[in-house]
């Protein structure tokens, strides 16, 4: 799979939040809420948001030791996620997309603090927050992941366009994405009900392209290896574990391998995301 685009984060680089005040006072809200032009879901593409970025720092006030920097995600000025987006997390949700208007989107991730005493459950970013900023092509009716990367201590993002075509039936669908921060990791899929690679070298920050694989009768384990190695270096889903991987008939997979070597509690790892 052909990779989009490459950004550098913008770091230390402060948010102006501009806050207009309208006063309620003889406002009509029927005929404001007749009047209001809903956006045009014919022009629109989707796009997931998935986090890899394996930094230790920085973090937002009172959050768990060694979890990072937990985002929020604004597209041409305004907020997607709800709740801060953690390592490891993706939104909306693993099999759902977002839509967003097509042509060319500014994409901005915010440490996630909070205004918790005065005004709590409001984001409060001060100068600094801002991790990454960088703009992208939305194309109508094209779909997207949006995954935040790093080469440590710095937070990028890489886009990929998602292959949403539906599988043959009693096949699946299946990619891997290296997101690891060891630049020199090259990696492979492999499955133990095959004994073969599903999935050949995947290089730092690529995505292979997706490949059509039978649905098995048995359930099948998947390993992330090296490509130079024989062994599995973690499975999908657990580190130490091997994990039951039963694949639905027409359904489509990424594996995200993320995670650096040596950093405490964000070891190598994989995680699977139901892509439709």
């Amino acid at each position: 799979m052909k990779r989009i685009s490459i950004n550098k984060a913008i770091a230390g680089v402060g948010l102006l939040l501009v806050v207009s005040l309208f006063s309620c006072d003889n406002k009509d809200l029927i005929a404001e809420n007749d009047k209001w032009i809903f956006p045009d879901t014919t022009d629109v593409g989707y796009i997931k948001v998935i986090h890899s970025h394996a930094a230790v720092l920085p973090q937002i006030p009172g959050a768990t030791a060694n979890t990072g920097p937990q985002v929020f995600m604004y597209v041409n000025g305004a907020k997607l996620n709800g709740n801060a987006l953690s390592y490891a997390g993706n939104w909306p949700s693993p099999n759902v997309y977002a839509t967003v208007k097509s042509g060319n989107t500014e994409f901005t991730g915010i440490l996630a603090r909070m205004n918790t005493v005065v005004v709590p459950n409001v984001p409060a970013p001060i100068a600094g927050d801002t991790l990454l900023k960088f703009s992208q092509n939305i194309v109508k009716g094209k779909y997207y992941s949006v995954i935040l990367v790093d080469t440590l201590p710095n937070m990028r993002a890489v886009v990929f366009e998602d292959d949403m075509g539906v599988p043959t039936n009693k096949k699946y669908k299946i990619r891997l994405v290296n997101t690891t921060a060891n630049a020199l990791d090259t990696l492979v899929l492999y499955s133990r009900l095959m004994k073969a690679n599903i999935i050949g070298r995947t290089t730092a920050k690529q995505a292979s392209a997706f490949v059509e694989v039978d649905v098995p009768i048995l359930n099948d384990t998947l390993e992330v290896r090296s490509a130079t190695g024989s062994a599995a270096l973690y499975y999908v889903g657990s580190q130490t574990a091997p994990q039951t991987f039963a694949p639905v008939s027409q359904r489509i997979y990424t594996v995200v391998a993320r995670g650096k070597i040596g950093l405490t509690s964000k070891t190598p790892s994989a995680s699977l995301v139901t892509n439709r």
